[in-house]
């Protein structure tokens, strides 16, 4: 990982620096060539070979830019805005610092570009000046001074800049030396149209006798043969044994004039524009357009914006010593038509392309187009999106309400289940116990008949006797007397015993009575225990606005024997209140009679409903509806019914 010194982050950032040392001189011509370019230039983006930094510290410039530079500029753009972007970047393996400076004279730097791979620096206008941009191109690092980087120069922003690039000339387009008796006379391009074939400038190849293609894929100097030449149309075809390349595509049809048209180098592509066709005393039609061929440029293709071939640079003006002299204010090249035949005569299976090549304007149309689609499709997303956040978010919080609901219903549902299941046992003891009590009962009545059907014989006995005596009392009063005396207690003990067996009786009804009293009483609270009632539901505003929200559960407050309390305190409250104006335990809610009533329990601010102040200690009936103040907060009271 690489360290610096903590004022590089401005630098990351792209800040404007203050004026250079004069060590970096704008006037001095550039390392690696110039370019003109206005708005909406094609291709995009365009791209020039460099070998980073120099020998300068950029630091000693300004100590906001870091990295190491050269002092003359490394490339050049004068660039006519009209409303786009303009991005400045690099492509390459090795750490990259860039210096711009501006139209007006101004400078930018960068060091790291986070939309760029492998710390490659960038730098993007929003609303670049029209003018003159003098660029260099640094290294981070001193021990990658002099190594290979790609300028790349575009219209698109930074979140679109290509990562991985490569020079924009073709591998199709190779050097050309012309040697006559050994020495060279003259050098040119050739461009490669089928395997081992290049196509060149007739008069080019006409000053030798010898011709070599260098090529650029691995250096090797290959000796071409010619093939064919025609000397009206300007034309010559080369065989060249082990040349690497692919062959150039032919366009499908030729470009209207005015168009934006470029030559073919080995590096850069030359920009021009097609001017006219011309009639040569031949009866050739020529291509006349203003990208003009320099010494060593002759011969090479003219490609349209697509950079498909539409012509072979011409020149048939040789200086004395037969060297081809570079063109001056235009230059001439074979036309499509004239290449097609020319290759079809030769049997060559040439390369074409399947379509029309649309112009910069038709091209920057049909972007526009798209980019105008494509905003409005994302606009559309972006609704579409924002429109399913939120049921998400609605669905979200709907689930984790009836989750939390389930949840509290089942705890709720298995606390009555848990309760009614006591009291189906206490309800079968009870059963039991009336069944045990009315057995003993009926044990006793019949005890009871038993001892009443004795109680009657011996009764029945006794008077019998009685009568007895008495006949016989006449006669032996005196005999008899205390006979009598032993019936008579007798008889008293007997009605002492009934006596007795009744009071037993009796005992035994008191005692079923109660069993009777405890299974009512015990129905009662089973009957009680099963009862609902609907939950209350407390909606409310304190005084600043925020909300309020509580909900009693309905069925516990019915089988509560005392009802259930609302305060502050979590200890003394069944319903917490987490507000200061509430008292720890403030006011109490009970049922009676499927009506609910309330009590404040002396709270410091109070209880009131509809307005009206509770007296502490009364109880005082509360309607769905109503608005209770506790506190502070008043809430509106909402009952809500059991679903079946």
């Amino acid at each position: 990982m690489k360290t610096r010194p903590l004022i590089v982050l401005t630098v990351i950032s792209g800040t404007v620096l203050s004026s250079l040392a004069v060590a970096q001189d704008v006037r001095m011509d550039p390392n690696y060539g110039s370019t003109d370019l206005s708005a909406g230039f094609l291709p995009d983006p365009q791209l020039v070979e460099v070998a980073i930094g120099g020998e300068l510290d950029a630091g000693n410039a300004d100590s906001s830019c870091y990295g190491y530079i050269s002092d003359a500029p490394d490339y050049r753009l004068d660039y006519q805005a009209a409303g786009w972007g303009l991005g400045i970047y690099t492509s390459s393996e090795l750490d990259t610092t860039i210096l711009i400076n501006t139209p007006d004279g101004e400078w930018v730097c960068n060091d790291d570009n986070y939309n760029l791979a492998n710390l490659n620096a960038g730098y993007y206008f929003d609303d670049p000046q029209s003018g003159e941009y003098n660029i260099w191109v640094g290294a981070y690092f001193e021990e990658d001074v002099f190594g290979d980087a790609v300028l790349a120069i575009t219209e698109s922003p930074e979140d679109n800049w290509q990562i991985d690039l490569s020079p924009n000339f073709s591998s199709n387009i190779f050097s050309l030396r012309v040697l006559n008796n050994g020495n060279e006379v003259q050098t040119g391009l050739a461009t490669l149209v089928t395997d081992n074939m290049v196509i060149t400038n007739e008069a080019l190849v006409a000053q030798g006798d010898q011709w070599i293609i260098e090529n650029p894929q691995n250096g090797a100097s290959l000796v071409a043969s010619i093939t064919a030449t025609d000397e009206t149309a300007g034309l010559a075809l080369l065989t060249v044994n082990g040349i690497e390349g692919s062959p150039i595509n032919l366009s499908y049809d030729f470009p209207e004039t005015g168009r934006n048209i470029a030559l073919g180098l080995a590096q850069e592509n030359r920009q021009g524009v097609l001017q006219s066709i011309v009639e040569t005393d031949q009866g050739i039609s020529q291509i006349r357009h203003t990208a003009l061929a320099d010494d060593g440029e002759y011969g090479a293709a003219l490609l349209n914006n697509c950079g498909e071939m539409i012509g072979i640079s011409q020149h048939s003006s040789p200086v004395l010593s037969n060297r081809l002299r570079p063109d001056q204010d235009f230059a001439f090249s074979a036309n499509l038509d004239s290449i097609r035949t020319f290759l079809t005569s030769n049997n060559v299976d040439y390369y074409e392309a399947f379509d029309v090549c649309l112009s910069e304007a038709e091209l920057l149309a049909l972007a526009e187009d798209k980019i105008r689609e494509q905003e409005a499709i994302l606009i559309d997303l972006f609704e579409e999106q924002e429109i399913l956040e939120e049921e998400r978010l609605r669905l979200q919080e709907a689930t984790e309400e009836l989750l939390a609901e389930q949840e509290a219903l089942a705890a709720e549902n298995q606390a009555r289940l848990e309760e009614l299941q006591a009291r189906e046992a206490e309800l079968e003891a009870s059963q039991e116990a009336i069944a045990q009590a009315e057995a003993e009962q009926l044990e006793l009545q019949e005890r009871q008949e038993q001892l009443e059907q004795e109680a009657q014989e011996r009764e029945e006995a006794l008077a019998e006797a009685a009568r007895q005596q008495e006949v016989d009392a006449r006669n032996r009063m005196y005999q008899w007397s205390g006979f009598g005396i032993v019936v008579i207690a007798l008889f008293g003990f007997v009605v002492m015993q009934v006596r007795k067996r009744r009071r037993s009786q009796d005992e035994a009804e008191k005692n079923i009575q109660q069993v009777k009293q405890q299974s009512q009483e015990i129905e009662e609270q089973l009957q009680k225990a099963s009862a609902e009632f609907p939950d209350i539901v407390l909606l409310g505003k304190d005084e600043q606005g925020a909300e309020s929200r509580l909900k009693i559960n309905g069925n516990a407050l019915i089988r509560s024997e005392n009802g259930q309390l609302i305060g502050r305190s979590a200890q003394h409250a069944d319903y917490v209140l987490n507000i200061e104006t509430v008292s720890r335990k403030h006011l109490r809610v009970m049922v009676r009679d499927h009506k609910i009533y309330v009590e404040d329990l002396q709270s410091a601010n109070g209880t009131a409903i509809n307005g009206s102040v509770l007296s502490p200690g009364q109880q005082y009936e509360l309607n769905a509806g109503d608005s209770l103040k506790v506190g502070l907060v008043t809430y509106q009271v909402n009952l809500l019914e059991k679903q079946e």
